[in-house]
């Protein structure tokens, strides 16, 4: 299974959320980001509040982050994930 879904943008106070399938029983994140060593813990949060809420498994998220406020960076994982479960359906 190789499904893949994108939202956001690589631009200035947005984020490019990517999500595809991974083998494992809870998401598994990584992020890019120029401010990571300030925001990091902050960042985690967000992403794992808005996964926890969403209720996914077997996905892998990966953020390039361009110093997203937090609401864009949630919002851009729903969009992803949502984006991710239309093209599971038939």
């Amino acid at each position: 299974m190789s499904r893949t879904t994108s939202a956001g943008r690589a631009e200035k106070d947005d984020a490019l959320v990517t999500v595809s399938y991974l083998e494992v029983k809870e998401p598994v994140f990584s992020i890019e980001s120029p401010v990571r060593k300030l925001f990091a813990e902050a960042q985690d949060k967000v992403v794992h509040k808005t996964l926890a809420s969403l209720n996914v498994v077997n996905i892998r998220v990966d953020i390039k982050d361009n110093q997203a406020l937090d609401y864009v960076l949630a919002a851009r994982i729903r969009a992803a994930v949502d984006r991710y479960r239309k093209k599971d359906k038939p």
